[in-house]
């Protein structure tokens, strides 16, 4: 074996070991993007039971809607008073409502790079009686945007009332869901 093609077989093997950084790299990239999807679920999940267990609440979805916008939502909000989450509170249900808004909103952020929420409620055109709560979470996601080669968020992912206009507000990624009362 000559020198030259030592020297080749060394640089096709270099690219090989570059080509599999490059893709364990893209890896860890997709996996974190798919965990914070995966907490994005249980999160709405989360409220959609914290409401099924408050039966007024399970009755007018209206307690539940929060519509603020993605750099609002920043700051932690305030716990309500009375708080609802002791055993001895004598709280009414629109409160529990309330309460179970507030700790929910607490744990997004939380559990995502910059969380935030809207829920909006709406009723049923078909029927009077019915209403919908739609549900949006939203994170940043620092791995994604035009720099990391992945798609920039689709138009009309995230609702128009959380005002992502600024440039850095294309890696910002949104959930949705829509429950039935």
């Amino acid at each position: 074996m000559s020198l030259i093609e030592l020297l080749v077989a060394l640089v096709i093997a270099s690219l090989g070991l570059l080509t599999l950084v490059g893709l364990q790299a893209a890896s860890l990239r997709y996996t974190r993007v798919t965990e914070r999807r995966a907490v994005a679920t249980l999160l709405a999940d989360d409220l959609m039971e914290r409401i099924r267990a408050n039966t007024t609440g399970a009755q007018d979805l209206s307690h539940y809607a929060y519509v603020a916008t993605f750099s609002s939502q920043a700051t932690a909000p305030a716990l309500p008073n009375p708080s609802c989450n002791s055993d001895t509170a004598t709280c009414t249900l629109p409160q529990l409502a309330a309460d179970d808004l507030v700790r929910w909103r607490l744990a997004v952020p939380r559990l995502l790079p910059e969380g935030a929420v809207l829920t909006k409620v709406s009723a049923d055109p078909n029927d009077a009686t019915r209403q919908w709560l739609d549900l949006w979470i939203a994170w940043r996601n620092p791995v994604l945007g035009a720099s990391a080669g992945v798609d920039l968020r689709p138009a009309g992912e995230c609702p128009d009332e959380l005002q992502l206009v600024t440039p850095t507000d294309d890696t910002v990624r949104c959930l949705s869901w829509r429950m039935q009362r």
